[in-house]
């Protein structure tokens, strides 16, 4: 049974699939061992590509130069300054129009507005942007 089971198997296919893979180690083969190293590396090379993706997509999101903010706030940090500047991209204070209707009448009044979220929100990117550099130095040290 072992000998018929053994050239049922052995065709031109078979034959084939082995000199490539004698020629190309890299070959994702199961039988030579290589599929799931290759398997890991593709999936590695997707985590790195999708920390990357990340800093695109948030810096399309909030339309500002968001790749190097975590420097800028480590350079403000540094800065003999002890009071922490108002960032650009959340603003705190800004300018609201409000529309009041009297008597058929339409006034527009703009009033100073206070964004207590945005004090959340400037946190919240600044651990976002740290989260993200060490999980892509991580998965790059790793992919090496």
């Amino acid at each position: 049974w072992l000998e018929t089971h053994r050239e049922y198997h052995w065709n031109r296919l078979v034959k084939a699939k082995q000199a490539l893979a004698r020629c190309c180690c890299f070959f994702c083969n199961k039988r030579a061992g290589t599929y799931l190293t290759a398997f890991y590396l593709f999936i590695k090379v997707i985590y790195a590509a999708n920390v990357i993706g990340q800093f695109f997509i948030l810096n399309a999101f909030l339309s500002q130069e968001y790749n190097f903010y975590g420097l800028e706030v480590l350079h403000m940090l540094g800065s003999s300054e002890k009071e922490w500047k108002e960032s650009v991209r959340f603003p705190k204070v800004t300018l609201c129009d409000f529309k009041i209707r009297q008597l058929q009448n339409i006034q527009t009044w703009t009033v100073q507005c206070v964004l207590p979220i945005n004090l959340f929100n400037e946190k919240i990117f600044i651990l976002l942007w740290f989260w993200l550099v060490f999980v892509a130095t991580l998965s790059s040290l790793n992919l090496i």
